[in-house]
């Protein structure tokens, strides 16, 4: 179900490619190292983001966020580790489709948006704890960052009235939090 989200979101931007396409993204490293005599290496994260954003069409518009990660080298030392199961010592690559959706501005009526794909929903603000963004699960995968969370494939209507408007969501597939 990802990888065709993934398909029809990047074909939705190749396809709005007379329309402007904006891209942005980062490079980031992040390690790690013990406080002590030893001075061992204790994480080492790499990532490059790339965000790309296009109007497809009056109306309509596409985005996808992709990130590739490396977590270090390969550290395979028997056979063992270059099982299926576990690829992280084998092969330290990872290439992860984090947001892609289609939004489409007024469907049926004026001030009727849909979007439609993988994305993080938000609900709600405050510093780091928020007890009313409970759509998307977290990402605990990184203890000293939390603040991150896991984009869920789901559709969001957002019916706007004046100054106000009602939202609803609908996630199909449960997506556990990672940790």
């Amino acid at each position: 179900m990802k990888k065709i989200i993934a398909v029809v979101v990047l074909g939705l931007l190749a396809a709005g490619s007379a329309h402007a396409l904006d891209i942005n993204g980062f490079l980031k490293t992040d390690w790690r190292v013990k406080a002590d005599s030893t001075a061992a290496l204790t994480w080492n994260e790499n990532v490059v983001n790339l965000k790309l954003k296009s109007a497809v069409a009056s109306g309509a518009s596409g985005f996808a966020e992709l990130e590739l990660k490396n977590t270090g080298f390969p550290t395979a030392g028997n056979l063992n580790d270059l099982s299926l199961y576990d690829k992280s010592k084998a092969a330290p690559w990872t290439l992860e489709l984090k947001e892609g959706y289609v939004d489409i501005s007024n469907l049926f009526v004026e001030g009727f948006d849909l979007r439609a794909g993988k994305q993080r929903i938000t609900w709600g603000t405050a510093d780091r704890f928020n007890p009313t963004d409970n759509l998307n699960p977290l990402d605990l995968s990184d203890l000293t960052d939390f603040g991150r969370r896991v984009a869920n494939t789901s559709l969001k209507a957002t019916y706007y009235i004046g100054n106000f408007y009602a939202q609803g969501v609908f996630i199909p597939v449960f997506t556990p939090g990672v940790l």
